[in-house]
């Protein structure tokens, strides 16, 4: 047993004790994960049905998500925003390499130059740059 740099454990024993149980199957192929930072994956199978009632509240939560230009100006907490860039942080990449940058703003000063940038840079599009398909469709609004 090892212990990497970001204090996790890790080893193929560790896994191949997970892979033991029914519903796991460790996919960590013969990468020696003792002598490398590689975190093996171990797979959990889960029924039909579960995949279909998970399927079922990801499409619900999907559908009722909307896109808004007013915010609160109530504080999230940091350890939320946190999280949330962790999990950003987890989405594939190519080779891994995770070529984002996050960046949480909290000065309000700043947020507003942000805003009207941003604002700015909208109005440029739809008035200069947008293709023409986007207008036709966009003209009823």
């Amino acid at each position: 047993m090892t212990t990497r740099k970001d204090g996790i454990e890790s080893s193929r024993e560790a896994s191949a004790d997970v892979s033991n149980s029914p519903a796991s199957v460790d996919v960590s192929n013969s990468l020696d994960v003792a002598d490398s930072n590689f975190v093996p994956h171990v797979f959990h199978e889960i029924s039909a049905a579960e995949m279909e009632e998970r399927a079922t509240e990801f499409l619900n939560l999907s559908a009722s998500r909307r896109t808004t230009r007013n915010f609160s100006n109530r504080e999230v907490p940091r350890s939320l925003i946190e999280k949330a860039i962790m999990t950003g942080g987890t989405a594939p990449s190519g080779a891994h390499l995770q070529p984002w940058t996050f960046v949480a703003i909290s000065n309000p000063e700043l947020k507003s130059k942000i805003r009207a940038a941003a604002e700015d840079e909208e109005e440029k599009f739809y008035s200069e740059r947008i293709p023409e398909e986007w207008a036709e469709v966009l003209a009823p609004l």
